[in-house]
């Protein structure tokens, strides 16, 4: 019932698309003439370099560039499209900047308006689409047109046109969440570039407002708990904000708390490199776009907290850890959640040493399925059988309690945590506390699973045994970041963890066999997949607790912690 239901929904909302597309047609173009922002630090010059010889970066795979046209791309999955329809690309091109790059950026963006432009393809005009494709055609404006001669920047803004009266029939029209979001800022941006009635702009106004109200937590998170896509929330809240000025109007106060709400949140699921901590989903994000947005709002005392989101950050010395010890987001369903629950990044200065393997790599089933296990993410799982390294991970149920408290002892910071994840079918708790050296060169964890305590109709709790045999075995792993440099000691006790910056760490533990496993993960800087090594400590449950102690320890400092 519920998928014939969504797929009704959809189409629904593609025949709403059409009508409007069609009804966009009745109205004359018009100029460019009041708002034209200043571009943003949005794009990869990598991937722009890419793009300019002809290769296409998609999910860690080069894909060439039929007929040096980008429109000739065929993807099977529709996601996939936001790549191309939305423009994403165009900021690469601008931040590479080249004298070839602006050339196939017209070109690319006059031919789509000739094959696509009057709306025959609806899937590429759905409002998200649109609003991300007129936000970027804004900001890139002036690179854009500088070559162009008049009848084609008159089609250029005769197509923007189009697009801006469609976004004022459709904007609503999107699932709430981000898209929605994208979908209003495009509104709003073009209200203000073309000087629409002030009317439409107070209405533009209100809606993002509304749905701020609805989306934002009081702690600046959202419900899907993806820090990337948090940065991008907060992102085009301060475009929209930019663009509602330009119409003389001011944001509301709501939208102006909601931002700077957003920019803690932000700001705590940074690592010491300035990546986001990859959960839910969520990559790294646009570091440089990620700093212009906050440096505009200026810092607020206020946002001086250890935990935004159901995540929780512990920094001292030059070291950053990012936990993630909030519950299973509401917004998404249980098979399509991350099973992150207590797993962590970790930086030491800005070298990163311990990274979550972030979204799925490639676009199939088995790395989507990956993604979203256990084993993906710096945590504890379980496994059963005679090859539990071979084994799937099994999956925790969404947990019902999850617990987090920080505190200080004689060695620096400590974190204790616990969830319930494995208590419907093991009957057991697992608990995670991390202590952090107040220099940074050190942090220990001890990892614990304990019989789940439940509580009896009196309302007090009785003991119950692990339901777990013999064969089920306990897995912790540690995904090292692929710039980090891993060798072990050929008793294979210690691993020896040399980074970037020249420091050497090492990492042992006090019961349990030690395993290097080959990992992939996706760079961040450049959207290729590469090699990496996953440390993985294995331990049979033997009785009702068992207990694993690790440590990562900073034995030569190298050149620099920076």
């Amino acid at each position: 019932m519920a998928s014939f239901l969504t797929r009704l929904g959809i189409r629904l909302r593609a025949a709403g698309d059409r009508g409007a597309i069609r009804k966009s047609r009745r109205y004359p173009p018009a100029s460019v003439t009041r708002f034209r922002p200043s571009p943003k630090p949005a794009g990869n010059p990598v991937l722009g370099t890419e793009l300019a010889s002809g290769r296409f970066l998609l999910s860690g795979r080069e894909v060439l560039i039929p007929d040096n046209s980008i429109w000739n791309l065929k993807f099977a999955s529709s996601p996939r499209f936001d790549l191309l329809h939305g423009f994403g690309w165009l900021d690469d091109f601008a931040s590479e900047g080249s004298i070839r790059s602006r050339s196939l950026a017209l070109d690319w963006t006059l031919e789509w308006i000739e094959r696509f432009g009057q709306g025959d393809h609806v899937w590429s005009w759905t409002p998200a689409m649109t609003g991300q494709r007129i936000v970027r055609w804004l900001n890139h404006f002036d690179f854009l047109t500088a070559t162009m001669d008049p009848e084609e920047i008159d089609g250029f803004e005769s197509s923007l046109t189009r697009q801006i009266w469609f976004l004022n029939r459709r904007a609503r029209s999107s699932p709430d969440g981000l898209p929605a979001l994208e979908a209003l800022t495009g509104l709003i941006y073009g209200i203000a570039a073309i000087d629409l009635r002030p009317t439409l702009a107070v209405r533009a106004s209100g809606w993002v407002t509304s749905w701020i109200s609805r989306n934002m937590g009081p702690d600046g998170g959202l419900r899907s708990r993806n820090p990337q896509q948090l940065s991008q929330a907060l992102i085009f809240m301060s475009w929209a904000a930019d663009a509602i000025r330009a119409c003389g109007l001011e944001p509301s106060q709501l939208h102006l708390d909601a931002m700077h709400r957003a920019a803690g949140a932000v700001r705590k699921l940074r690592l010491g490199n300035g990546a986001l901590a990859r959960f839910h989903g969520g990559d790294a994000g646009s570091t440089a776009l990620i700093d212009h947005t906050i440096a505009e709002l200026g810092h607020d005392p206020a946002d001086d907290k250890t935990s935004s989101m159901g995540f929780t950050r512990m920094t001292n010395g030059a070291a950053v850890l990012v936990m993630d010890t909030g519950t299973w987001p509401e917004s998404v369903h249980g098979e399509a959640a991350f099973s992150s629950t207590l797993a962590f990044e970790f930086t030491s200065g800005r070298s990163p040493l311990l990274i979550n393997a972030g979204p799925a790599i490639l676009d199939d089933a088995d790395s989507e399925e990956f993604a979203r296990s256990p084993a993906a993410h710096n945590t504890l799982w379980i496994a059963e059988g005679l090859y539990p390294l071979d084994a799937p991970p099994i999956r925790p149920d969404p947990p019902r309690t999850v617990t987090a408290k920080t505190g200080f002892n004689h060695h620096g910071s400590a974190l204790q945590a616990h969830h319930d994840g494995y208590a419907g079918r093991f009957g057991v708790v697992h608990s995670r506390r991390v202590e952090l050296t107040e220099n940074g060169f050190a942090f220990r964890g001890e990892d614990r699973l304990h019989p789940d305590m439940p509580v009896s109709r009196s309302g007090r709790r009785s003991g119950a045994r692990p339901k777990g045999e013999p064969g089920i075995t306990v897995l912790i792993g540690f995904c090292v970041h692929p710039d980090v440099t891993v060798r072990v000691d050929s008793d294979d006790s210690v691993v020896h963890l040399v980074l970037p910056n020249g420091e050497t760490w090492e990492f042992g533990i006090s019961s349990g066999a030690l395993a290097l496993l080959p990992a992939t993960v996706m760079e961040l800087d450049r959207n290729e997949l590469v090699s990496t090594t996953r440390i993985v400590v294995s331990s049979r449950i033997q009785h009702p607790e068992s207990l694993v102690r690790w440590s990562f320890v900073c034995v030569d400092r190298g050149r620099s912690l920076i």
